[in-house]
């Protein structure tokens, strides 16, 4: 019964993301944080939103279940406003909130913001009137919908869309995300893909665009480090993609060459057919030993070597992927398994029951 304030709400944010970035700035708009990961997001709780979800839910109670406290409801409405609280929430911007006790206006704010009206064709109150999202009867309406309703409502596409678009074109998005979610074990593996597709990794390029004055060059000492060339035109990185290479062509010679789009974003959906989802794993792998080869280099001054970074990607894999095939228990499970995840007897194969990795 006590609505959220905003300092609340706003504390609760900052507290929120100052653990999520580990105290450091923001590097992905929290709107995106927001969302689900298929759509680039990480799921972190939107507090504005979830506050106003749980509120519209007192208007389902005092339609499908009114009890006493409904008619203190019925009292501010009709005094202030002259109409039962069905015509309030039938026409709900045809009234002034802020005249309201101050969990009522919250209440009619957060009913606003779900587009509450009242629906003739359903004859019903429902959500989701205006937007042209999906119109959802008040009976049907959960907390976790009118959550997930807001977030759609206010969703927008990730920065890094446009940022790319002049030199990649138009791409596919949805599968870069969902192909992150394939192999949910590797949390640190997954961080730093997830940091490339949205273009925030801070490589030197990058630091430089913000005025620091660090040294430019990749590694490799023949380019800026940018992301293009650190993860795919350096001759490090080329080594290492060409040994992944070989893999993927002896697993399927469907498999297509790997351009630079694949080691930044992924396989499209149509590439995705072709392609075992353990080469979509191997290759984020990769990139993550890339990644610490360039950190150890330039913080540490150790050399990269193609051959050490491969190892250590096998390595990886062995330790990783026996842990990945407790999940599959089923006869059809471990089929699966075997084509996707042992690539048919290239990276790994069941032998009674077990699993015998030859990478």
């Amino acid at each position: 019964m006590v609505p959220m304030p905003d300092s609340v709400s706003r504390e609760l944010n900052t507290a929120i993301f100052k653990f999520f970035w580990k105290g450091k700035p923001d590097l992905v708009s929290r709107s995106t944080i927001a969302q689900h990961p298929f759509l680039g997001g990480l799921s972190v709780v939107s507090i504005g939103s979830k506050a106003q979800a749980l509120l519209a839910q007192w208007v389902k109670r005092w339609s499908l279940n009114p009890g006493p406290w409904s008619t203190l409801m019925s009292f501010w409405f009709t005094s202030l406003f002259r109409s039962s609280p069905f015509e309030v929430f039938s026409c709900p911007f045809a009234f002034a909130p802020e005249r309201l006790p101050p969990f009522y206006h919250a209440l009619l704010l957060a009913w606003r913001s779900l587009e509450g009206a009242f629906c003739a064709s359903r004859a019903s109150l429902v959500i989701g009137t205006f937007s042209g999202l999906e119109v959802s009867p008040l009976s049907e309406v959960s907390a976790k919908s009118c959550y997930l309703f807001l977030l759609s409502k206010h969703h927008t596409s990730p920065h890094c869309v446009s940022k790319f678009r002049a030199q990649f074109g138009p791409l596919y998005w949805s599968s870069t995300w969902q192909s992150l979610s394939f192999f949910p074990l590797d949390r640190p593996v997954f961080d730093v893909a997830w940091k490339i597709g949205h273009g925030v990794l801070y490589t030197a390029d990058r630091l430089v665009s913000f005025g620091y004055n660090v040294p430019p060059l990749c590694l490799c000492g023949l380019a800026s480090e940018t992301l293009p060339h650190l993860f795919f035109a350096c001759p490090l990185a080329q080594s290492v993609l060409s040994w992944l290479q070989s893999l993927m062509v002896t697993a399927s010679p469907l498999c297509p060459s790997l351009l630079c789009r694949h080691v930044l974003f992924g396989f499209s959906p149509d590439e995705l057919h072709c392609v075992p989802r353990i080469f979509v794993y191997l290759l984020n792998v990769c990139k993550f030993y890339i990644w610490h080869a360039r950190n150890d280099f330039r913080f540490r001054d150790v050399p990269p070597s193609a051959l050490d970074l491969i190892a250590s990607v096998r390595a990886r894999v062995r330790f990783h992927l026996p842990l990945f095939f407790r999940r599959f228990h089923s006869i059809r499970r471990r089929r699966y398994f075997l084509r996707q995840w042992c690539a048919r007897g290239v990276i790994a194969s069941l032998q009674q029951d077990r699993l015998l990795i030859h990478l």
